[in-house]
């Protein structure tokens, strides 16, 4: 399993690993930079590779330099199955897969990101269109499988049935409803959440703009954003800009890297994700309708998926602090609709992104390919600690 930090690995898929170790008996080896969950990845049994990544855009001779490096250490271990998770594990993963003879790829795109979204749309032209290029050369290849968490990622990349084949959809990464599960109170005072990465594409600003509208009239609203600078990412807020949304929007905390999320919804009224960015299905949303939260979110791919205008919660126009902020006092107010919206979240997410769905549906892929193997298959090598 092989993705761009440790850290997706153990919060995303940690349950599939498990199943896979546990069900089929599978040697996990995973494949990631090191990093603090490391360590608590190889104290669940996993086998570590190390893998040097640049996240900031496509660099070709970086690239195919770790492809190279992960090549040789796939020829070392022999792997049945090489699952890639994100599009620059994909490029890379897939690209050292072939190379090492490894006979099954499972390609996971879980969501196009910046490079797709149409705020950068000139910017990344290049790079977006030998990405798409390289996507659509893994789809002729019978044993790689690309698995889309949303309609409009796969109708983007995909662009015919020869394309589609191939590709199948999963929608998220399986959330465990019974660690996500509703309070069963109102919080007091309300308090409003935005779990992300604080990065520029995430609607962060735009959130905290909303803030300082919202606390005009709601003073005793709490204003929460869980996350963390992702310094790999280019789209990321600095230390220093940080510093400026703190001092210029006093209302908004700033809780950092939180580990206790399930509790944080808990105590939340409403759940807000102002994102630009091209989404797969978003995992913060996912866990707060999971704990019966009211969802408000820009309108967009993945998020649609997820957000049901009207049903589960309210969509919004992108780049509008102030729309944003309309919305929110509009539900502030309405303590009858948020407890409709919350029921609707969590029937949502209970009946089509359970952990078990999903999980049951990439064991399915998986056994496309073959896997597992026959029982007599010959032994795997090992690479050296």
């Amino acid at each position: 399993m092989f993705a761009n930090t440790e850290w997706y690995l153990y919060n995303f898929r940690l349950p599939l690993a498990k199943r896979l170790q546990v069900e089929l008996g599978a040697e996990v080896w995973v494949i990631c930079p090191d990093g603090p969950y490391r360590p608590r990845l190889e104290a669940e049994g996993f086998h570590w590779i190390s893998a040097e990544i640049d996240r900031r855009g496509l660099n070709p001779v970086r690239d195919l330099a770790a492809a190279s490096r992960l090549a040789r250490d796939l020829r070392k271990a022999r792997p049945d199955l090489l699952h890639n998770f994100t599009l620059k594990s994909i490029l890379i993963g897939t690209l050292a897969a072939r190379r090492a003879g490894t006979p099954r790829i499972v390609n996971a795109v879980t969501g196009l990101g910046s490079m797709f979204s149409s705020s950068h749309w000139g910017r990344y032209r290049l790079p977006r269109t030998l990405l798409e290029v390289f996507l659509r050369w893994t789809f002729r290849n019978p044993g790689i499988r690309t698995i889309f968490q949303n309609p409009g990622d796969l109708a983007q990349v995909a662009t015919h049935a020869g394309h589609q084949g191939r590709c199948r959809l999963i929608a998220g990464s399986g959330i465990d409803t019974d660690r996500f599960h509703p309070s069963g109170h109102p919080s007091t005072p309300p308090t409003l959440i935005l779990a992300s990465r604080l990065l520029k594409d995430k609607g962060v600003g735009d959130f905290c703009e909303a803030a300082s509208i919202v606390h005009q009239s709601c003073p005793e609203a709490v204003f929460q954003v869980a996350g963390e600078i992702d310094e790999g990412n280019p789209g990321s807020f600095s230390s220093v800009e940080l510093e400026a949304l703190k001092a210029n929007f006093p209302m908004v905390q700033f809780l950092g890297h939180r580990d206790d999320m399930p509790d944080l919804y808990r105590q939340a009224t409403l759940a807000i994700l102002p994102s630009r960015y091209r989404e797969g299905v978003p995992r913060s949303l996912l866990e707060a309708a999971a704990s019966g939260l009211p969802l408000v979110a820009v309108d967009g791919e993945g998020i649609r998926d997820i957000v049901r205008h009207g049903s589960n919660g309210r969509l919004v126009p992108p780049k509008d602090g102030g729309a944003l902020a309309e919305t929110l006092l509009e539900l502030l107010a309405d303590s009858g609709t948020r407890e409709a919206y919350g029921r609707e979240s969590r029937r949502l997410v209970v009946e089509g992104f359970d952990q078990s769905r999903v999980l049951d549906a990439t064991f399915a892929v998986y056994q496309e390919l073959g896997f597992p193997p026959r029982s007599d298959a010959p032994e795997r090598m090992r690479v050296e600690p």
